[in-house]
């Protein structure tokens, strides 16, 4: 079996953040990648619409989609070149992240247009994953709200 180092020989791999929002065009000024994987993000809030404020429903459109459209739109604008395949891997839990799988969409259509050659995909589970942080914040939040205790 492989060691991780060796699938990744041969290959540069560049892990960066969104902020401050001009790094996605200066990443790509500096690498044409075949492959970019965006992944990352914050847990929502978990709380009935009602309690929270605006600055808390919009953490996450500011941090997970506002990071996806960054990416995406320079992969578009530079343009990386055909045969680039964006992968989005987003949780689905929220508006913000299904807003993801609609960028990719958008994005397919654009590339598709004006004949790019550039791919964008979106990975999105099919259930809640409490393995994860992420779930288990979805879990709890969801019994608290419902008044029952969460499966352990």
């Amino acid at each position: 079996m492989s060691s991780e180092n060796e699938l990744l020989v041969g290959r540069r791999v560049v892990v960066l953040g969104a902020q401050p929002r001009r790094r996605p065009r200066k990443a790509f000024q500096k690498a044409r990648p075949d492959l970019l994987l965006i992944c990352g993000g914050t847990i929502p809030p978990v709380c009935p619409l009602s309690e929270l404020t605006w600055v808390e429903f919009g953490v996450n459109w500011e941090i997970d989609a506002k990071m996806t459209f960054l990416f995406c739109r320079e992969a578009l604008r530079a343009p990386l070149g055909p045969g680039l395949v964006v992968v989005i891997i987003s949780s689905g839990y929220a508006g913000d992240k299904r807003m993801q799988m609609f960028i990719a969409k958008f994005c397919q259509a654009e590339s598709d247009r004006l004949e790019l050659g550039i791919r964008f995909v979106a990975l999105v589970p099919s259930r809640v994953m409490p393995e994860t942080d992420l779930g288990q914040a979805a879990v709890n939040g969801y019994a608290r709200y419902l008044g029952v205790a969460a499966a352990g």
